[in-house]
């Protein structure tokens, strides 16, 4: 994997796998609903994401007191976590890439 472009061109660097992917969009929450979702029509109106619930992930204190990013950025990295199964890797070798 090339990590960037330099004055001298690319830049090598560590290898990186991607071992799970989690979306909450207005298409859908989840791989398989927002695939779904983006093969449909667009909606018509605002986008919003009708399918998500927070309570699946956080609990009803957590719900009142964290932003909706923070409930968004929660949720999909679970479900990314959940999607490999265990990786029996070290914490401190694995990482979430969040992008909006």
């Amino acid at each position: 994997m090339l990590l960037g472009v330099g004055p001298d061109g690319p830049v090598p660097g560590r290898r990186v796998v991607v071992t799970g992917r989690g979306v909450a969009a207005c298409c859908g929450v989840g791989l398989d609903a927002f695939w779904a979702g983006l093969l449909r029509p667009a909606p018509d109106g605002p986008r919003v994401v009708p399918d998500f619930h927070p309570t699946r992930w956080f609990g009803p204190k957590d719900v009142r007191r964290v932003d909706r990013f923070t409930q968004f950025s929660g949720a999909t990295a679970s479900l990314a976590l959940a999607e490999p199964g265990d990786l029996h890797t070290h914490p401190h070798r694995a990482g979430v890439i969040v992008a909006t």
